[in-house]
């Protein structure tokens, strides 16, 4: 049985900020259980493979497996999704851009919510938006001032509101493993495919605070 909790990396160049993330992710207050990485087949493979390797031990000292995958071809963002959701470990699985980054307290906030609503099928949050430096962000990024729950009986705007970014979004593993489909490949916006289903089911949590931080400007 899966337990625990998965931080899934869907790597494609930007070798810098990926490592700036496996950075922010050890430094966390609470580590998951698991940090897992496909590498989607870019020209700078090599770079983030080194990268990858390099935090491999520095991981298990704080009994974080790291687990790295390559693609041997590019599958494009919403196919590479879905594989990190299949290959996971964990219960839950924390999705992040390897461009993003996680707060200290990010999986703590997470964490809370989880035990607190252990059937919810998928999570969102507020993400703090910054340029370069984390420790100087621009604001926060919310659409609700309180933690919830919407579901069906709320506003559908509200999915690709508190979905379209993908930075922190946390998802029910066997939940959506039976619902895996290539049906919206090259959309980029597979994660909005699962959020509709868990809206009209289970309904999206929301969390009260950050968990995650999102670079502005970046495409």
């Amino acid at each position: 049985m899966t337990k625990g909790y998965s931080i899934a990396i869907p790597a494609y160049g930007r070798p810098n900020e990926f490592e700036e993330l496996l950075e922010s992710i050890y430094e966390m207050e609470m580590m998951p259980d698991e940090v897992i990485i496909c590498e989607d087949f870019s020209r700078e493979r090599d770079e983030i493979r080194f990268i990858a390797e390099k935090y491999l031990t520095i991981f298990k000292s704080k009994n974080v497996t790291l687990s790295y995958i390559e693609n041997q071809q590019n599958l494009g963002y919403d196919a590479n999704i879905r594989k990190l959701i299949d290959l996971a470990s964990g219960k839950w699985v924390i999705l992040i851009g390897n461009d993003d980054l996680f707060l200290r307290n990010g999986l703590t906030e997470i964490d809370a919510f989880c035990k607190r609503n252990e059937s919810i099928a998928m999570i969102s949050r507020p993400f703090i938006r910054f340029e370069k430096d984390i420790n100087k962000p621009l604001g926060i990024s919310r659409i609700l001032q309180n933690e919830t729950i919407i579901d069906k009986k709320d506003s559908a705007k509200l999915i690709f509101r508190m979905c379209g970014f993908v930075g922190g979004l946390v998802i029910n593993k066997e939940w959506a493993k039976n619902l895996a489909t290539d049906k919206y490949d090259g959309t980029l916006f597979y994660q909005i495919y699962l959020a509709a289903h868990a809206f009209c089911t289970t309904g999206i949590g929301y969390l009260a605070n950050p968990s995650v931080g999102g670079r502005a400007g970046n495409p």
